[in-house]
């Protein structure tokens, strides 16, 4: 009976896993929904943080520069594909520190390729059917978490601009949120001017590929910042 009990709960707890793993592949598909249930910890620590000036990249619908709308006096959103930022826009247009940049931020300057995708699930002024935007044509989601794996490829494209972050800040930033499905060292090599110069005193990058978990560390530790690991899948940074 001892076996048998053993057996039934080692069942369960398998069917709970796989559970859990299903509902964060979808959810990590939807920022949305993701964020409200699967970045507690994010939240908690992106709260802490006061001060001037915060970058929000990859803003989507503005879930963080909402929420952190009372804790800076100006928030910078960029958000480059235009059928989100028009949402972005929308949500944002009575919050006067909220300045939307429809743009991508990368290493270079000029138009690039977005690539997207669209989904069936939308709900209007919230959120639109453009999920899991990139610069990379090829994107590969390599969870820390639940050491799931998940590629995106072969998708349509649409014409964005992108500049460098070091070409539009030049001054201290207290905060920079970056989470942009693939692109964030794209994003890094275009502020290694205000890293290296520790303009940036916190940041909080979203890592896709958990192979890169060792790139992004020695990134910032070798330009004097300090790092810890929020959860899983993000790294904060601090100017010590």
């Amino acid at each position: 009976m001892q076996v048998r009990g053993t057996k039934i709960l080692n069942s369960k707890w398998l069917v709970s896993a796989r559970k859990r793993v299903l509902r964060s592949r979808f959810l990590r598909g939807r920022g949305w929904l993701y964020k409200p249930f699967y970045e507690k910890h994010v939240k908690a620590k992106l709260r802490e943080i006061r001060g001037d000036v915060f970058w929000d990249i990859g803003a989507h619908v503005g879930f963080y520069s909402l929420m952190l709308r009372k804790n800076f006096n100006r928030i910078v959103a960029v958000e480059p594909n235009p059928e989100t930022a028009a949402t972005l826009k929308r949500r944002t247009r009575e919050v006067a520190n909220i300045e939307v940049l429809e743009l991508a931020l990368s290493n270079n300057s000029g138009p690039a390729p977005l690539y997207t995708q669209k989904e069936k699930l939308a709900i209007q002024g919230i959120y639109n059917k453009c999920q899991n935007d990139s610069l990379l044509p090829r994107v590969v989601h390599k969870s820390a978490r639940d050491l799931t794996e998940r590629v995106l490829e072969n998708r349509p494209s649409i014409q964005v601009s992108q500049k460098k972050f070091d070409e539009l800040s030049t001054g201290t930033v207290d905060l920079v949120k970056i989470d942009v499905e693939g692109a964030e060292f794209l994003v890094l090599d275009g502020m290694i001017g205000n890293l290296k110069d520790h303009l940036v005193k916190h940041i909080m990058v979203e890592l896709h590929n958990r192979d890169d978990k060792n790139r992004l560390e020695s990134l910032f530790a070798s330009r004097g910042y300090a790092v810890e690991w929020i959860d899983p899948d993000h790294l904060f940074a601090t100017v010590p």
